[in-house]
């Protein structure tokens, strides 16, 4: 098993297989600070407030009527299909030279 030592930029110490200093506590393992954001952002946005028009779309996404469901999957799907022309007009138009 390999282990890893790290010097701690704060106070100069070396220390082995841990992620945090072992005389002032410094961050050494910034993966473990980037993991953390990342939980947190996740956990933020579960967490935030949905507004109407989002609370409306999952209403008729989780009908249990077919009619309505198959409703929002058609205008689901022209959307997309518009949303997707108009990007790739856009693209050949911003990607033509001069």
């Amino acid at each position: 098993m390999q282990t890893t030592s790290r010097k701690c930029p704060n106070c100069g110490t070396w220390n082995t297989d841990t992620d945090h200093c072992e005389s002032c506590d410094h961050l050494l393992n910034y993966q473990v600070k980037l993991v953390q954001e990342q939980e947190q952002r996740e956990q933020d946005w579960r967490e935030r407030e949905k507004d109407k028009m989002d609370l409306y779309l999952a209403r008729f996404r989780n009908s249990r009527y077919w009619p309505v469901k198959v409703v929002y999957y058609i205008l689901y799907s022209v959307w997309f299909l518009l949303f997707t022309i108009v990007s790739f007009l856009a693209f050949v138009v911003l990607s033509h030279p001069g």
